[in-house]
């Protein structure tokens, strides 16, 4: 029995979190996570975001388990809905093993894998997908496949969410309101950032978070000593 816990969530820091999560797996294997999100996607939407993030963690680990190289891409686009609702849909691609057009049909049933060597090979029960697809239909959404052997698969799903009321504002968004408490009474724009991280992908999350704030003058160093000779050479 499952349950929904609808709350106002990010839909955007949430995948940004999957990533992160799932990023230093992939990183493992040589492959790269894109994600492509539609900025003009509402800053909260109300939801059950632990629900939405395990659909997330299941297709993107999934991407990831079947592809030996290439991508992974994460698209996500949304649609404005009378009532104050949007209609989002996200996509999982990648450039993995693909399934046959006679097998897609059966990928969200219960213990489905596309064959016995699969299984031996990369593991697993067979049940992700079909946690996926329950887990979308109690959220009233919609799940698709599309695939090809050899090339590559898109698991996409499609979920009506209602647009909090937090992005309502008379004067500006409260994703606004969050840059201008950062910055205080330095503008975005204006404001020069240091930051000591020496993991690639934690430095490419670190400039993007930064970046949505309006904070686009950002510096990264690996290490303490680099911070440090950095800061003698320029204010920040």
């Amino acid at each position: 029995k499952l349950d929904l816990e609808i709350l106002d969530f990010n839909l955007s820091h949430l995948i940004e979190g999957q990533v992160s999560i799932l990023g230093k797996i992939a990183l493992e294997r040589g492959i790269q996570i894109k994600t492509a999100i539609d900025p003009k996607l509402p800053d909260f939407l109300r939801g059950d975001a632990g629900r939405v993030g395990q659909v997330f963690l299941n297709l993107i680990s999934n991407a990831i388990k079947y592809t030996d190289h290439g991508t992974v891409t994460v698209r996500v686009s949304h649609m404005v809905l009378p009532g104050h609702r949007a209609q989002v849909t996200c996509k999982i691609s990648d450039t993995g093993i693909g399934i046959p057009k006679e097998k897609i049909g059966q990928m969200f049933q219960k213990f489905m894998q596309v064959d016995a060597s699969n299984t031996r090979r990369y593991g697993g029960t067979g049940l992700g997908l079909a946690i996926v697809r329950q887990l979308v239909e109690l959220m009233q959404g919609t799940v698709e496949l599309e695939s090809e052997a050899g090339v590559g698969s898109t698991f996409s799903f499609t979920i009506p969410f209602a647009i909090s009321a937090s992005c309502e504002d008379d004067n500006q968004s409260s994703l606004g309101k969050r840059r201008a408490e950062l910055s205080g009474t330095i503008l975005p724009s204006e404001a020069k950032i240091l930051v000591a991280e020496d993991h690639p992908l934690n430095q490419a999350y670190i400039k993007l978070l930064l970046a949505k704030y309006g904070f686009v003058d950002t510096d990264l160093r690996e290490n303490g000593k680099e911070i440090l000779a950095a800061w003698e050479k320029k204010p920040y």
